[in-house]
C-alpha cells in the first residue's frame, strides 16, 4: 500500500535578514489587500465574482517572486470561497480583511536546495535570492528524504514570537503494510483528559495534567498583560516594553503547548501501530462551542482551553500517514448511557454509577465504550459488548525523564 506523507522541517532565520523580511511581508500584505479590494470592486461592477486568473493578471509585485504572489492570491481565494459558503448559512458572515503583513510563500517550482542551503529567489528585477542554511541535524534529515525520492513542495516564512522561521513542507511517497480495518479503537476527546481510548478490551486514560497547566498559564499571562497595559498610555515606551515582554512569554508557552500536543498524538499513533489498529473512531464535536451554555468556569474551559480541533487535525494527519482510517461518529449521550443495561443517567462527577444495575466505571471510559459499541453496531448490524469482566482503566502519563508517555501500571514501556 503506497501512501503520501508530508514532513515539516522548521528552521530559525538569522537576524540579519529581519529588515528585508519585514519589507517583503509588507509587500505580501499589499498584494493580499490590493487583490481583495479589486475583487470586490469588480464584483460590484459586474455582479459576478471575478476569476482568480483575472486578479493575478492585474495585481503583480515588482519585489516578490511570481510564485509567491500567486501563492498569496491562492490563499485569498480560499478565504473568499469559505466566506461565500458561510454566507449561505449565516448572512452576517464577514469577508476577509485587508492585511498589513502576510507570510512569504514559495511554491515548489521556485525552491532550490544546494550544499545545505535553501535558496528562495525574489523577483528578477531585484536579483535577490535568500540563502538560508539548515542546521546539521535538519540538513541530514532533509537530504535523507530527498535521496529517497521526496520533494520540497512549499517553503513559507512566518513571523511568530518575535522571530522569523522557515517552514519546509516535504512530500514523500512510501510503502506501508495496510493495517487490519476490522481492528477498531474508539477515542473520546476531552478537556481534562485529552484522549480516552477503548479497543474492545481495555480503556486507557491519557493524562492531560501537564497540558492543562500550560493552557492555564497562558490564560494567566494574557490576563496579566491586559491588566498591566490598561494602566499605561497606549503606544508609550512603557506600554511597548510590557507588551513585548509578555508577548514573548505567551509565545513561549504556546510553543510548549504545540510541542506537547504533537508528542501526545505521536504517542497515540505508536500505540495504534503496536496494536495493529486499522480504524480509529472519534466523536463528532462540530458545534459544541455554540451549544455550550453552562457556568462561567465550564464555558471558559470549552471556549478558551480546549483546542480539540487543532489536536484532532494533528492526530488525523499522523494516523492517515500510517494508513489508519479515521471515522467520525455521533457521540450524543455516550457518557450518560450505561454500557450494561442501556439506562440513561447523567453523572455528577468523574465516576459513572448506574442507578438501575449498579454498573460503575470512569465517566470518560464509559464515553469511549459507548462510542466503540455505537460504531460496531452500525458496521455489523448487531453487536454485544460484555462489560462485566472489564478491567479498570489504566493511565498513560507524560514523563519528561522517560522521554515519552508511559503506562502508569508498567515501568518502562515508552509510547
Amino acid at each position: 500500500m503506497q501512501i503520501t506523507r508530508f514532513r515539516i522541517i522548521t528552521q530559525k532565520i538569522p537576524a540579519k535578514y529581519y529588515p528585508l523580511l519585514k519589507e517583503l511581508r509588507l509587500e505580501a500584505g499589499k498584494i493580499w489587500s490590493d487583490s481583495l479590494n479589486l475583487f470586490f470592486e469588480l464584483f460590484k461592477q459586474t455582479g459576478k465574482a471575478p476569476k482568480k486568473s483575472q486578479i493575478q493578471k492585474l495585481v503583480k509585485s515588482p519585489l516578490l517572486h511570481s510564485q509567491t504572489t500567486q501563492a498569496v492570491q491562492d490563499r485569498l481565494f480560499g478565504a473568499l470561497k469559505s466566506y461565500f459558503k458561510n454566507r449561505k448559512q449565516n448572512p452576517n458572515a464577514k469577508p476577509p480583511k485587508p492585511r498589513k503583513f502576510y507570510n512569504l510563500i514559495w511554491k515548489n517550482q521556485a525552491i532550490r536546495y544546494k550544499n545545505g542551503k535553501v535558496l528562495l529567489p525574489l523577483s528578477r528585477k531585484s536579483g535577490i535570492t535568500l540563502s538560508i542554511s539548515l542546521r546539521k541535524r535538519k540538513r541530514e534529515y532533509l537530504e535523507e528524504l530527498l535521496s529517497s525520492g521526496a520533494e520540497i513542495r512549499q517553503a513559507e516564512i512566518v513571523f511568530k514570537g518575535f522571530e522569523y522561521r522557515l517552514i519546509l513542507l516535504v512530500k514523500e511517497r512510501v510503502e506501508v503494510n495496510p493495517p487490519d480495518r476490522n481492528k477498531v479503537v474508539a477515542l473520546d476527546l476531552g478537556e481534562i483528559h485529552p484522549f480516552v481510548s477503548f479497543d474492545g478490551e481495555e480503556v486507557l486514560i491519557w493524562n492531560g495534567k501537564l497540558l492543562r497547566s500550560y493552557k492555564q498559564l497562558r490564560l494567566k499571562l494574557i490576563a496579566l498583560k491586559q491588566k498591566l497595559l490598561a494602566k499605561k498610555q497606549k503606544g508609550s515606551r512603557r506600554w511597548k516594553r510590557v507588551k513585548r515582554s509578555l508577548d514573548k512569554q505567551i509565545a513561549k508557552v504556546e510553543r510548549k503547548i504545540e510541542d506537547l500536543e504533537h508528542k501526545l498524538t505521536r504517542a497515540f499513533v505508536k500505540y495504534c501501530k503496536a496494536k495493529e489498529i486499522g480504524t480509529v473512531v472519534v466523536g463528532r464535536l462540530k458545534g459544541i462551542r455554540e451549544r455550550a451554555k453552562y457556568g462561567k468556569n465550564a464555558n471558559q474551559k470549552i471556549h478558551l482551553m480546549w483546542r480539540f480541533n487543532k489536536l484532532l487535525k494533528k492526530l488525523i494527519y499522523k494516523l492517515e500517514s500510517e494508513g489508519i482510517v479515521v471515522v467520525e461518529e455521533n457521540e450524543s449521550y455516550t457518557t450518560q448511557l450505561c454500557p450494561k443495561c442501556g439506562n440513561r443517567h447523567k453523572p455528577k462527577n468523574r465516576n459513572y454509577v448506574c442507578p438501575v444495575c449498579g454498573f460503575s466505571y470512569h465517566r470518560d471510559g464509559v464515553g469511549a465504550i459507548n462510542l466503540f459499541r455505537r460504531f460496531m453496531e452500525k458496521v455489523s448490524g448487531s453487536f454485544r459488548l460484555p462489560v462485566d469482566g472489564l478491567t479498570r482503566p489504566r493511565g498513560v502519563k507524560y514523563s519528561p525523564s522517560s522521554s515519552g508517555w508511559v503506562l502508569l501500571t508498567l515501568r518502562n514501556p515508552s509510547l
